[in-house]
């Protein structure tokens, strides 16, 4: 399975210390995209006290700035993750119904 609680920790540990890590896949679109959001949420929930963390980061990934950046790089605005990739995602990571689907790789 995926140890994402490795990758969480380690983000926790860098903010703490007033460090910085980077977050990429392979083409910098998708699991870059919804990496950020989930690294964006955790940051306001950490700093403000969001109390609904789920509800925040399916907004940033519907209509945040990574839906631009899929629309700049790809010419269309969704994830390119079809269903049965989504279901294999982290729960974290999972984008939200309708956003996803875009096919472009």
């Amino acid at each position: 399975g995926k140890h994402v609680h490795v990758l969480l920790k380690t983000s926790d540990l860098a903010r703490a210390l007033s460090g910085g890590h980077t977050i990429c896949c392979k083409s910098g679109k998708d699991r870059t995209g919804v990496a950020v959001t989930l690294e964006e949420t955790r940051a306001l929930a950490a700093r403000f006290r969001v109390v609904d963390e789920v509800h925040v980061c399916k907004v940033l990934r519907r209509h945040g700035v990574r839906r631009r950046n899929l629309l700049r790089n790809t010419n269309q605005d969704k994830y390119a993750f079809n269903a049965v990739q989504v279901k294999s995602l982290p729960r974290c990571y999972r984008p939200p119904a309708g956003t996803f689907g875009g096919g472009v790789t």
